[in-house]
Protein backbone atom coordinates (compact mmCIF):
# COMPACT_ATOMS: atom_id res chain seq x y z
CA UNK A 1 0.00 0.00 0.00
CA UNK A 2 1.23 3.19 -0.33
CA UNK A 3 1.83 5.29 2.52
CA UNK A 4 0.02 9.00 2.85
CA UNK A 5 -1.13 11.29 5.32
CA UNK A 6 -4.73 10.46 5.84
CA UNK A 7 -7.67 12.75 5.66
CA UNK A 8 -7.85 15.22 8.60
CA UNK A 9 -10.44 14.20 10.43
CA UNK A 10 -11.94 17.41 12.59
CA UNK A 11 -13.90 16.35 16.02
CA UNK A 12 -15.32 19.29 18.11
CA UNK A 13 -15.18 19.03 21.65
CA UNK A 14 -17.69 21.22 22.98
CA UNK A 15 -16.90 20.72 26.98
CA UNK A 16 -18.68 21.46 30.20
CA UNK A 17 -21.24 24.00 28.13
CA UNK A 18 -21.81 21.25 25.33
CA UNK A 19 -22.79 19.24 28.56
CA UNK A 20 -25.20 21.82 29.88
CA UNK A 21 -26.60 22.53 26.44
CA UNK A 22 -27.73 19.11 26.05
CA UNK A 23 -29.33 18.21 29.57
CA UNK A 24 -31.32 21.45 28.70
CA UNK A 25 -32.31 20.33 25.62
CA UNK A 26 -34.56 16.91 27.10
CA UNK A 27 -34.32 13.75 25.50
CA UNK A 28 -31.31 11.90 24.71
CA UNK A 29 -32.99 11.09 21.36
CA UNK A 30 -33.11 15.19 20.47
CA UNK A 31 -29.22 15.81 19.98
CA UNK A 32 -28.70 16.87 16.84
CA UNK A 33 -26.77 14.69 14.39
CA UNK A 34 -22.51 15.62 14.78
CA UNK A 35 -22.80 16.78 18.69
CA UNK A 36 -20.29 14.69 21.00
CA UNK A 37 -23.57 13.42 23.01
CA UNK A 38 -24.61 9.55 23.69
CA UNK A 39 -26.56 8.90 20.93
CA UNK A 40 -24.03 10.33 18.57
CA UNK A 41 -21.08 8.69 19.78
CA UNK A 42 -21.57 5.58 17.76
CA UNK A 43 -22.39 7.58 14.63
CA UNK A 44 -19.30 9.60 15.13
CA UNK A 45 -16.95 6.65 15.42
CA UNK A 46 -18.68 5.13 12.23
CA UNK A 47 -17.71 8.23 10.23
CA UNK A 48 -13.91 7.81 11.75
CA UNK A 49 -13.36 4.57 10.51
CA UNK A 50 -14.96 5.11 7.50
CA UNK A 51 -13.06 8.14 7.02
CA UNK A 52 -9.57 5.79 7.75
CA UNK A 53 -11.10 3.24 4.87
CA UNK A 54 -11.31 5.73 2.47
CA UNK A 55 -7.86 7.39 3.35
CA UNK A 56 -5.44 7.85 0.16
CA UNK A 57 -3.77 4.82 1.38
CA UNK A 58 -6.19 3.11 -0.89
CA UNK A 59 -7.11 4.90 -3.35
CA UNK A 60 -3.43 6.62 -4.48
CA UNK A 61 -1.81 5.50 -7.69
CA UNK A 62 -0.57 1.54 -7.37
CA UNK A 63 2.89 1.19 -7.51
CA UNK A 64 4.17 -1.33 -9.94
CA UNK A 65 7.38 -3.27 -10.89
CA UNK A 66 8.55 -4.17 -14.55
CA UNK A 67 8.45 -8.51 -14.76
CA UNK A 68 12.58 -8.70 -15.49
CA UNK A 69 14.16 -11.78 -16.35
CA UNK A 70 16.57 -14.03 -14.30
CA UNK A 71 18.81 -16.80 -14.91
CA UNK A 72 18.90 -19.68 -12.64
CA UNK A 73 19.72 -23.11 -12.26
CA UNK A 74 17.42 -25.07 -10.52
CA UNK A 75 18.61 -27.52 -7.40
CA UNK A 76 17.63 -30.47 -6.99
CA UNK A 77 18.23 -32.51 -3.77
CA UNK A 78 16.92 -36.25 -3.26
CA UNK A 79 17.67 -38.97 -1.32
CA UNK A 80 18.98 -42.26 -2.84
CA UNK A 81 19.88 -46.11 -1.93
CA UNK A 82 22.17 -48.30 -4.02
CA UNK A 83 20.19 -51.17 -5.01
CA UNK A 84 21.19 -54.04 -7.48
CA UNK A 85 20.12 -54.15 -10.79
CA UNK A 86 19.11 -57.54 -11.24
CA UNK A 87 20.55 -61.15 -8.93
CA UNK A 88 22.05 -64.32 -10.94
CA UNK A 89 20.66 -67.34 -10.13
CA UNK A 90 23.07 -70.47 -10.17
CA UNK A 91 21.84 -73.72 -10.85
CA UNK A 92 21.96 -76.88 -11.83
CA UNK A 93 22.30 -78.88 -15.56
CA UNK A 94 22.42 -82.03 -14.42
CA UNK A 95 20.76 -84.43 -12.04
CA UNK A 96 23.37 -85.77 -8.95
CA UNK A 97 23.99 -84.74 -5.16
CA UNK A 98 25.64 -81.84 -3.96
CA UNK A 99 29.19 -82.07 -2.38
CA UNK A 100 32.19 -79.68 -1.52
CA UNK A 101 29.46 -76.65 -0.69
CA UNK A 102 31.28 -73.74 1.74
CA UNK A 103 29.80 -70.44 0.34
CA UNK A 104 27.36 -68.89 2.78
CA UNK A 105 25.53 -66.12 2.53
CA UNK A 106 27.34 -62.46 2.20
CA UNK A 107 30.33 -64.66 1.28
CA UNK A 108 31.93 -62.56 -1.48
CA UNK A 109 33.01 -64.97 -4.56
CA UNK A 110 35.47 -64.42 -7.40
CA UNK A 111 35.17 -65.46 -10.81
CA UNK A 112 35.78 -69.00 -11.91
CA UNK A 113 35.87 -69.54 -7.84
CA UNK A 114 34.38 -73.35 -7.60
CA UNK A 115 31.07 -73.17 -5.31
CA UNK A 116 30.34 -76.44 -5.08
CA UNK A 117 30.50 -79.59 -6.83
CA UNK A 118 27.77 -82.52 -8.61
CA UNK A 119 28.59 -86.07 -7.84
CA UNK A 120 26.67 -88.92 -7.44
CA UNK A 121 25.70 -91.88 -9.66
CA UNK A 122 23.71 -90.36 -12.15
CA UNK A 123 26.29 -87.51 -12.70
CA UNK A 124 29.23 -90.25 -13.09
CA UNK A 125 27.10 -92.18 -16.06
CA UNK A 126 26.41 -88.77 -17.61
CA UNK A 127 29.87 -88.51 -17.86
CA UNK A 128 30.81 -92.26 -18.26
CA UNK A 129 28.47 -92.01 -21.56
CA UNK A 130 29.72 -88.77 -22.61
CA UNK A 131 33.34 -90.04 -22.99
CA UNK A 132 32.15 -93.24 -24.62
CA UNK A 133 30.59 -90.58 -27.56
CA UNK A 134 33.94 -88.98 -27.72
CA UNK A 135 35.87 -92.07 -28.12
CA UNK A 136 33.27 -93.12 -30.91
CA UNK A 137 33.51 -89.80 -33.14
CA UNK A 138 37.19 -90.40 -32.96
CA UNK A 139 37.30 -93.71 -34.69
CA UNK A 140 34.62 -93.09 -36.88
CA UNK A 141 36.81 -90.19 -37.90
CA UNK A 142 40.21 -92.30 -38.27
CA UNK A 143 37.64 -94.54 -40.00
CA UNK A 144 36.59 -91.86 -42.39
CA UNK A 145 40.19 -90.81 -43.23
CA UNK A 146 41.18 -94.11 -43.35
CA UNK A 147 38.88 -94.70 -46.18
CA UNK A 148 39.24 -91.72 -47.92
CA UNK A 149 43.27 -92.54 -48.70
CA UNK A 150 42.14 -95.80 -49.95
CA UNK A 151 39.97 -93.80 -52.72
CA UNK A 152 42.86 -91.27 -53.47
CA UNK A 153 45.18 -94.78 -53.79
CA UNK A 154 42.74 -96.25 -56.03
CA UNK A 155 41.86 -92.89 -58.49
CA UNK A 156 45.58 -93.11 -59.20
CA UNK A 157 45.32 -96.74 -60.14
CA UNK A 158 42.30 -95.02 -62.31
CA UNK A 159 39.90 -97.67 -60.47
CA UNK A 160 37.94 -94.56 -58.43
CA UNK A 161 36.22 -92.26 -59.85
CA UNK A 162 36.30 -88.24 -58.96
CA UNK A 163 32.82 -88.98 -57.29
CA UNK A 164 33.97 -91.76 -55.01
CA UNK A 165 36.72 -89.17 -53.73
CA UNK A 166 34.03 -86.31 -53.13
CA UNK A 167 31.94 -89.14 -50.62
CA UNK A 168 35.03 -89.88 -49.40
CA UNK A 169 35.94 -86.68 -48.20
CA UNK A 170 32.01 -86.19 -47.25
CA UNK A 171 32.40 -88.46 -44.58
CA UNK A 172 35.54 -86.95 -43.25
CA UNK A 173 33.61 -83.65 -42.98
CA UNK A 174 30.33 -85.41 -41.18
CA UNK A 175 32.71 -86.92 -38.78
CA UNK A 176 34.68 -84.72 -37.73
CA UNK A 177 31.62 -82.73 -37.54
CA UNK A 178 29.72 -85.71 -35.07
CA UNK A 179 33.37 -85.08 -33.08
CA UNK A 180 32.90 -81.76 -32.38
CA UNK A 181 29.53 -82.33 -31.07
CA UNK A 182 30.67 -84.88 -28.76
CA UNK A 183 33.23 -83.12 -27.34
CA UNK A 184 31.13 -80.12 -26.81
CA UNK A 185 28.61 -82.39 -24.43
CA UNK A 186 31.55 -83.64 -23.10
CA UNK A 187 32.71 -80.61 -22.21
CA UNK A 188 29.04 -79.14 -21.29
CA UNK A 189 29.06 -82.66 -18.38
CA UNK A 190 32.67 -81.38 -16.88
CA UNK A 191 30.84 -77.58 -16.63
CA UNK A 192 27.91 -79.11 -15.29
CA UNK A 193 30.20 -81.30 -12.44
CA UNK A 194 31.78 -78.20 -11.09
CA UNK A 195 29.11 -75.04 -10.34
CA UNK A 196 31.75 -71.31 -10.82
CA UNK A 197 31.05 -68.32 -9.94
CA UNK A 198 30.75 -66.53 -13.68
CA UNK A 199 31.30 -62.69 -11.96
CA UNK A 200 32.77 -61.20 -8.75
CA UNK A 201 29.70 -61.08 -6.78
CA UNK A 202 27.74 -61.76 -3.70
CA UNK A 203 26.17 -64.98 -2.23
CA UNK A 204 23.07 -63.23 -1.21
CA UNK A 205 20.69 -66.76 -0.53
CA UNK A 206 21.98 -70.50 -0.49
CA UNK A 207 19.00 -72.86 -1.26
CA UNK A 208 21.06 -76.59 -0.65
CA UNK A 209 23.10 -77.97 1.61
CA UNK A 210 25.67 -81.28 1.49
CA UNK A 211 24.19 -84.32 0.35
CA UNK A 212 20.99 -82.74 -0.82
CA UNK A 213 20.15 -84.73 -4.35
CA UNK A 214 19.42 -81.70 -7.14
CA UNK A 215 18.00 -81.81 -10.32
CA UNK A 216 18.39 -80.18 -13.71
CA UNK A 217 17.41 -76.47 -13.31
CA UNK A 218 17.08 -76.56 -9.60
CA UNK A 219 18.34 -73.39 -8.21
CA UNK A 220 21.18 -73.75 -5.83
CA UNK A 221 22.64 -70.06 -5.40
CA UNK A 222 21.89 -66.61 -5.46
CA UNK A 223 24.40 -64.56 -6.10
CA UNK A 224 24.51 -60.60 -6.43
CA UNK A 225 26.82 -58.97 -8.92
CA UNK A 226 29.49 -56.48 -7.89
CA UNK A 227 29.54 -54.53 -10.81
CA UNK A 228 25.67 -54.71 -11.45
CA UNK A 229 24.48 -52.15 -8.74
CA UNK A 230 23.33 -48.82 -9.76
CA UNK A 231 21.43 -45.48 -7.53
CA UNK A 232 18.11 -45.10 -7.38
CA UNK A 233 16.45 -41.60 -6.32
CA UNK A 234 13.41 -40.29 -5.19
CA UNK A 235 12.60 -37.28 -6.67
CA UNK A 236 9.51 -34.80 -5.46
CA UNK A 237 8.08 -31.99 -6.31
CA UNK A 238 7.74 -29.99 -10.24
CA UNK A 239 11.42 -29.93 -10.70
CA UNK A 240 11.38 -33.33 -11.99
CA UNK A 241 10.12 -32.90 -14.97
CA UNK A 242 13.39 -31.20 -16.23
CA UNK A 243 15.45 -34.09 -14.88
CA UNK A 244 16.45 -36.32 -18.16
CA UNK A 245 18.78 -38.89 -19.16
CA UNK A 246 22.38 -37.83 -19.04
CA UNK A 247 21.94 -35.68 -16.49
CA UNK A 248 25.15 -35.38 -14.20
CA UNK A 249 24.88 -36.05 -10.43
CA UNK A 250 26.66 -36.05 -7.64
CA UNK A 251 26.09 -39.02 -4.60
CA UNK A 252 27.32 -37.84 -1.13
CA UNK A 253 27.22 -41.01 0.40
CA UNK A 254 25.94 -41.04 4.03
CA UNK A 255 27.60 -44.19 5.36
CA UNK A 256 30.70 -43.46 4.21
CA UNK A 257 31.08 -39.60 3.45
CA UNK A 258 32.00 -40.27 0.40
CA UNK A 259 30.91 -38.19 -3.10
CA UNK A 260 30.72 -40.58 -5.72
CA UNK A 261 29.67 -38.74 -9.49
CA UNK A 262 26.79 -39.99 -11.19
CA UNK A 263 24.82 -39.84 -14.57
CA UNK A 264 20.96 -40.19 -14.88
CA UNK A 265 20.51 -43.29 -16.51
CA UNK A 266 16.59 -43.77 -16.82
CA UNK A 267 13.50 -43.08 -15.36
CA UNK A 268 10.58 -44.90 -13.74
CA UNK A 269 7.45 -44.52 -16.23
CA UNK A 270 4.74 -44.62 -13.14
CA UNK A 271 4.93 -42.68 -9.88
CA UNK A 272 4.74 -43.79 -6.45
CA UNK A 273 1.62 -43.31 -3.93
CA UNK A 274 2.93 -40.24 -2.39
CA UNK A 275 4.14 -38.42 -5.68
CA UNK A 276 7.74 -39.58 -5.82
CA UNK A 277 9.47 -40.01 -9.22
CA UNK A 278 11.68 -42.57 -9.12
CA UNK A 279 15.33 -42.00 -10.74
CA UNK A 280 17.93 -44.74 -11.56
CA UNK A 281 21.50 -43.64 -11.99
CA UNK A 282 24.84 -45.26 -12.95
CA UNK A 283 28.25 -44.38 -11.19
CA UNK A 284 30.20 -42.66 -13.24
CA UNK A 285 33.44 -44.60 -12.59
CA UNK A 286 34.17 -48.54 -13.35
CA UNK A 287 34.94 -49.13 -9.37
CA UNK A 288 32.60 -46.85 -7.12
CA UNK A 289 32.93 -48.21 -3.71
CA UNK A 290 29.88 -48.38 -3.06
CA UNK A 291 27.59 -51.38 -1.44
CA UNK A 292 23.87 -52.70 -1.73
CA UNK A 293 21.86 -50.95 0.72
CA UNK A 294 24.37 -47.57 1.28
CA UNK A 295 22.45 -44.24 1.47
CA UNK A 296 22.58 -41.11 0.86
CA UNK A 297 21.80 -37.55 -0.73
CA UNK A 298 22.34 -37.09 -4.51
CA UNK A 299 22.12 -33.52 -6.18
CA UNK A 300 21.33 -33.10 -9.74
CA UNK A 301 22.95 -30.29 -11.86
CA UNK A 302 20.88 -28.64 -14.48
CA UNK A 303 21.59 -26.35 -16.98
CA UNK A 304 20.45 -22.57 -15.99
CA UNK A 305 17.51 -21.12 -17.21
CA UNK A 306 16.10 -17.87 -17.69
CA UNK A 307 12.90 -17.31 -16.08
CA UNK A 308 10.82 -14.11 -15.54
CA UNK A 309 10.47 -12.66 -11.84
CA UNK A 310 8.37 -10.35 -9.77
CA UNK A 311 8.76 -9.44 -6.58
CA UNK A 312 7.52 -12.10 -4.22
CA UNK A 313 5.07 -9.67 -2.63
CA UNK A 314 3.44 -8.89 -5.94
CA UNK A 315 1.74 -12.46 -6.05
CA UNK A 316 -1.70 -12.91 -4.25
CA UNK A 317 -3.45 -16.39 -2.97
CA UNK A 318 -7.32 -17.06 -3.87
CA UNK A 319 -8.78 -19.98 -3.78
CA UNK A 320 -5.74 -22.28 -4.20
CA UNK A 321 -4.20 -20.61 -6.84
CA UNK A 322 -1.40 -17.80 -7.17
CA UNK A 323 -2.35 -14.23 -9.14
CA UNK A 324 -0.99 -11.19 -9.68
CA UNK A 325 -2.28 -8.33 -10.96
CA UNK A 326 -1.22 -6.93 -14.34
CA UNK A 327 -1.53 -2.97 -15.40
CA UNK A 328 -2.32 -2.65 -18.93
CA UNK A 329 -3.53 -0.20 -21.44
CA UNK A 330 -7.22 -1.03 -19.93
CA UNK A 331 -6.25 -0.83 -15.99
CA UNK A 332 -5.63 -3.58 -13.54
CA UNK A 333 -6.47 -7.34 -14.45
CA UNK A 334 -5.81 -10.50 -12.25
CA UNK A 335 -3.68 -12.95 -14.16
CA UNK A 336 -3.60 -16.70 -12.70
CA UNK A 337 0.62 -18.13 -12.68
CA UNK A 338 2.36 -21.15 -12.06
CA UNK A 339 5.16 -19.57 -9.59
CA UNK A 340 8.49 -21.84 -9.12
CA UNK A 341 11.09 -20.97 -6.94
CA UNK A 342 12.33 -18.40 -5.21
CA UNK A 343 15.47 -16.34 -5.21
CA UNK A 344 16.05 -13.92 -2.73
CA UNK A 345 13.06 -11.63 -2.46
CA UNK A 346 11.74 -12.68 -6.15
CA UNK A 347 9.73 -15.79 -7.23
CA UNK A 348 10.57 -17.10 -10.55
CA UNK A 349 7.24 -17.60 -12.65
CA UNK A 350 6.79 -20.54 -14.82
CA UNK A 351 3.34 -19.69 -16.67
CA UNK A 352 1.31 -16.80 -16.97
CA UNK A 353 3.69 -13.36 -17.42
CA UNK A 354 6.10 -12.64 -19.75
CA UNK A 355 9.41 -10.21 -19.61
CA UNK A 356 7.90 -6.49 -19.45
CA UNK A 357 4.68 -6.78 -17.89
CA UNK A 358 3.91 -4.17 -15.33
CA UNK A 359 2.70 -5.85 -11.83
CA UNK A 360 1.50 -4.39 -8.43
CA UNK A 361 4.16 -5.09 -6.03
CA UNK A 362 2.47 -2.73 -2.91
CA UNK A 363 -0.95 -3.36 -1.87
CA UNK A 364 -1.53 -6.17 -4.28
CA UNK A 365 -4.34 -8.04 -1.94
CA UNK A 366 -6.23 -4.91 -1.72
CA UNK A 367 -6.32 -3.99 -5.49
CA UNK A 368 -7.12 -7.96 -6.02
CA UNK A 369 -10.16 -8.20 -3.89
CA UNK A 370 -11.54 -4.57 -4.91
CA UNK A 371 -11.03 -5.95 -8.43
CA UNK A 372 -13.05 -9.11 -7.26
CA UNK A 373 -16.14 -7.31 -5.55
CA UNK A 374 -17.93 -5.46 -8.97
CA UNK A 375 -18.24 -9.16 -9.85
CA UNK A 376 -20.74 -9.69 -6.76
CA UNK A 377 -23.82 -7.73 -6.11
CA UNK A 378 -25.39 -7.15 -2.36
CA UNK A 379 -28.37 -9.38 -1.38
CA UNK A 380 -31.54 -7.81 -1.30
Amino acid sequence: MQTGKPDRIILRWRGNQGKAADAGRGRRGDSPPGSWGRSGFGSGCFVFSLLLVLSPCALAKPVTAVVASETYAPEVKAYAEVEPVGELSMRVHADGVISHLKVLPGDEVKKGEVLARLSGPQIHALRIQALAQVDEARSSLRLALHQLRIQAALYGEQVATVLDIHQAKAQVRLARARLSEALAHYAEVRAAILVRAPVNATVETVGVTNGSPVVSGENLLKLQPADRLWLVATVYGPTVHVIRSGVSATFHSADTDRLVPVTVRGMFPRERADGGVRVGLLPGTSSPGWVDGEKGVVRFFLAPKTWPAVPTQALVLDRGHWWVLVLGKKGMHPVMIKPGPAVNNLTLVRKGLKIGDKVVVQGAYLYFHKALRSAYQPPD
